[in-house]
């Protein structure tokens, strides 16, 4: 996915999780960032969401949103943002590569990522 604003939309699944997987430029919470706004209120603040990040490529386990070492995100200073998501923050994981999950409860979302977007699931 091109580094831009997206929306999805999509049913609810019964004990599913959002969840998102991309590769930053570097490994640190600066220029990278993911933030989003859904339809039910959803944002990206760091206490909705947790996330992961490595040096390496990501497992398929972590991309389906399971696996360990699942953590708090830190807050981004990326300059990207949603001008409807203004006031909420961006976030990232140490780590090149970076997954976040949320417990699925939502109908739609706008959402950016400063990086290259590799994976969504829900």
């Amino acid at each position: 996915f091109p580094q831009n604003r997206k929306k999805i939309s999509f049913n609810l699944t019964n004990n599913a999780r959002l969840v998102f997987a991309g590769q930053g430029e570097t490994s640190d919470c600066g220029p990278n960032g993911f933030q989003i706004v859904c339809s039910n209120g959803l944002t990206g603040l760091p206490n909705s969401w947790e996330a992961y990040g490595s040096e390496s490529p990501l497992s398929q386990d972590i991309l389906i949103g399971a696996g360990l070492g699942w953590g708090a995100p830190c807050e981004s200073m990326a300059e990207l943002k949603i001008q409807e998501a203004t006031p909420f923050p961006k976030i990232w994981s140490p780590g090149r590569y970076v997954a976040f999950r949320w417990p699925m409860t939502l109908v739609s979302c706008m959402f950016t990522f400063e990086g290259t977007l590799e994976s969504l699931s829900h």
